[in-house]
């Protein structure tokens, strides 16, 4: 969505030429399609608590890598950085790639001192999987990171109103981990950064 309102922005406020005019109109096309597509499955998932979702066996390091290919970075100055130990993961695609996507922009609103994104993933006990989204931004006052993940729970609504959202971001996340029998987890600290990270199962070869 953020890069949506960029690019709308973009043709809205600027001249542009053609080639510029249409990669923009692409873009918007494209990611209107994989929202609306994407918006269908999640209003279900929302009103059936139970709902049962189809799990598939994937290799991690491709998946986040087309994410962050995807992932628009002509509105941001931070990268998006990938330190990745591959191994066949399993769940819902579609699903965790929204779980991504909302901690990255979480992290983007931050605003990281070094303009940077980590995205790390590495195997851990139990044939576990850990997916870990770090950066070195604003952080979260302890009193608060206990309820960030509650329905349209926001920090500080006034806070940098450019950034501001709907506060169901990472109540969604806690959504979609619930259904992978998965949790988040947040460690951070103001003025120093924050790292949220979740695991899934190991899939099958």
């Amino acid at each position: 969505m953020t890069a949506i309102v960029g690019y709308s922005d973009l043709l809205r406020l600027k001249q542009c030429d053609e080639q510029t005019s249409r990669k923009a109109l692409n873009y918007i096309y494209s990611e209107a399609k994989r929202l609306e597509k994407l918006s269908f499955k999640l209003m279900k998932l929302m009103s059936l608590s139970d709902e049962k979702i189809k799990f598939e066996n994937f290799e991690v390091n491709e998946f986040l890598e087309n994410i962050v290919k995807s992932k628009d970075l002509v509105f941001t100055n931070n990268k998006i950085l990938l330190d990745i130990e591959n191994m066949v993961i399993k769940g819902d695609k579609e699903l965790l790639e929204v779980v991504i996507r909302n901690l990255v922009e979480n992290s983007n609103k931050a605003e990281p001192k070094d303009n940077i994104i980590l995205i790390k993933g590495e195997k851990v006990d139990n044939k576990k999987y850990r997916i870990s989204v770090i950066d070195k931004g604003k952080g979260i006052p302890k009193e608060h990171i206990n309820r960030v993940t509650e329905d349209f729970y926001m920090v500080n609504k006034s806070r940098n109103s450019k950034y501001s959202g709907s506060g169901i971001g990472l109540s969604l996340v806690k959504k979609i981990l619930d259904l992978h029998n998965s949790k988040i987890y947040i460690e951070s600290e103001e003025n120093v950064g924050t790292t949220v990270y979740f695991e899934l199962e190991e899939g099958e070869k």
